[in-house]
């Protein structure tokens, strides 16, 4: 993740305004305004808990590559990105916003169920690795994602020893998941011999594989589709604005791959998107989730939010639709029934629920970096960029083009830290998300109508935690998480404000509400905290108020 310059400089001169429920935008961002968050309506809850494993020896991790072997056993294997006490880049001038000992160059096996953790260096003297490879392999934001016992990585941002500067990276590197876990675990053969470096194929661009801060995404088990990102080459230095060039992709472009009979597979170029090159595809450091984007449920993508707007450095407020043909759309500016984000902004924990029912996707956003944020119980603009623990879903329906936004009513557990009693930990941005359980689809979506009960869907690990919210507060500081959580949905709206459980919300359900009014003990919760934020107060009202008679 890599934050303008120019955005940073804001967070230090904002001021604070409180909105219940929805919210003007800035002039900075795309739009002036922003959409209502609702608070009900979501045909299913999720909670949000600790995993009950620990990876004695895995440190925090985010903004690499992690993958999971697909024979049933329960291994992840982590690379690249950032680990411990490296969280959010730095703003030095010089070479110290990119630290060289803060890019992560070990790889991590882990078994996700015993918690047991194998470690071993891509610097190791018998890797086979040259030193290219090895740094490529140690970078940050890659355009990534795992293809059966495969994951492909292209580009990613880090330390060239060969050149002696900061690069995005310009290969591929399609890696052997079984062949890497077994190097990790002790194996003696050469990493190299699981790795190949790949470089575009014929009639691709020549920098189709430099690229970072985007999404690959999977389509129809044959094809990738490369969306959006940048290249940035050159030294992250906010007092030398000559140190580097930043180019947005602004484009989608389609790679066809194929197994043969022995495993290996081979890559063709489909071509680039029709809209390459408009200003609205300016975007970077966001969700690409995948999605059914037409009346016919035929597959594509949705691009939420991200950042940065030409020339002020504001986030984009519109989702764009990526179509099933990788062409791209974009709501009317104009609009006043069109989806306006403004929280839950960045790359965090993302994923897509479908609903073949009522023929809408569901994208559940985890947290993460925001430019509007839950903040002491009400819904806060800083004007800055700020962290946030609290979960989102928006829902997109494709066959009448129907977005919303919605509080998920759940956030991350509030962990305590800093000096302070009131002090906790955000958790979210570049935090990976696993699939769990059988209700996920060939194109990783999760078939809603298919659960029934509450039920396991995803693990969650890593990325970069926050002690308080925004750059400007007191002790302010960023890490890479150690912590592991899961998500569980439960089908239904359920009637959560019916806390004596009668059946029905009423008077005695709202003087228990009443009772607990104010913020919780830090770690504290209660179910009169409807919304998960820490607090009981106007919001949690209104939801019990709109809740108000009989349970469905």
């Amino acid at each position: 993740m890599m934050m303008s310059i120019r955005a940073f400089m804001s967070l230090f001169t904002a001021c604070v305004v409180f909105m219940p429920f929805q919210s003007s935008g800035h002039a900075q961002n795309q739009t002036s305004d922003l959409s209502t968050i609702r608070t009900s309506g979501m045909p299913f809850r999720i909670e949000v808990t600790p995993y009950k494993a620990t990876f004695d020896g895995l440190p925090g991790l985010h903004s690499g590559v992690a993958c999971v072997i697909e024979n049933g056993t329960p291994y992840i294997l982590f690379f690249g990105g950032r680990s411990n006490t490296a969280g959010m880049h730095g703003f030095e001038c010089g070479d110290g916003s990119f630290a060289k000992d803060d890019f992560n160059r070990t790889m991590y096996l882990v078994d996700s169920v015993s918690g047991q953790v194998w470690a071993r260096s891509v610097d190791d003297p018998r890797s086979g690795l040259t030193i290219e490879q090895a740094d490529q392999l140690s970078a940050v934001n890659y355009v990534e994602n795992q293809i059966g016992s495969h994951v492909v990585c292209l580009g990613g941002y880090g330390y060239s020893r060969a050149v002696d500067d900061w690069v995005t990276f310009d290969t591929m590197a399609l890696v052997e998941i079984d062949g890497v876990a077994d190097w990790v675990r002790g194996g003696k053969g050469a990493l190299s011999d699981s790795i190949r470096f790949l470089d575009p194929p014929e009639g691709a661009p020549a920098e189709l594989y430099t690229t970072t801060g985007g999404r690959l995404i999977v389509i129809d088990d044959d094809q990738l589709w490369i969306c959006l990102g940048q290249s940035f080459q050159g030294r992250y230095d906010p007092c030398d604005q000559d140190a580097a060039v930043q180019v947005y992709k602004r484009n989608v472009y389609r790679i066809g791959y194929e197994f043969d009979e022995a495993g290996d597979v081979s890559f063709t170029y489909l071509g680039d998107a029709p809209e390459s090159g408009v200003e609205w595809a300016n975007r970077r450091d966001l969700n690409i989730l995948p999605a059914y984007v037409d009346a016919d449920a035929d597959r594509g993508a949705v691009a939420l939010s991200g950042v940065f707007t030409p020339k002020t450095d504001g986030c984009w407020t519109l989702p764009l639709v990526i179509n099933a043909d990788g062409s791209m759309s974009q709501p009317d500016p104009d609009d006043p029934e069109a989806l306006k984000q403004g929280f839950n902004i960045y790359s965090s924990a993302g994923m897509t629920a479908w609903s073949e029912n009522t023929g809408t996707n569901w994208f559940i956003i985890g947290g993460g970096i925001g430019y509007e944020i839950l903040d002491q119980g009400a819904l806060t603009i800083t004007g800055g960029f700020p962290y946030s623990s609290a979960f989102s879903a928006i829902s997109y329906t494709p066959s009448s083009d129907v977005w919303a936004q919605y509080f998920a009513n759940e956030s991350y557990p509030r962990l305590p830290g800093g000096p302070t009693d009131e002090s906790y930990w955000r958790f979210g941005t570049e935090t990976y998300l696993f699939p769990v359980g059988e209700f996920w689809n060939e194109g990783r979506i999760l078939e809603l109508d298919a659960i029934t009960e509450p039920t396991v869907v995803a693990f969650l690990y890593g990325g970069i935690m926050a002690l308080g919210s925004d750059f400007g507060e007191p002790d302010f500081t960023t890490i890479a998480s150690s912590h592991a959580f899961e998500i569980t949905l439960i089908p239904g709206p359920g009637c959560p404000a019916d806390f004596n459980g009668s059946g029905s919300v009423g008077g005695e359900d709202l003087a228990m509400l009443l009772t607990f009014w104010g913020e919780l003990p830090l770690g504290g919760t209660t179910p009169e905290d409807l919304n998960d934020d820490g607090w009981v107060n106007q919001i949690d009202l209104g939801m019990l108020i709109s809740a108000w008679g009989r349970c469905p």
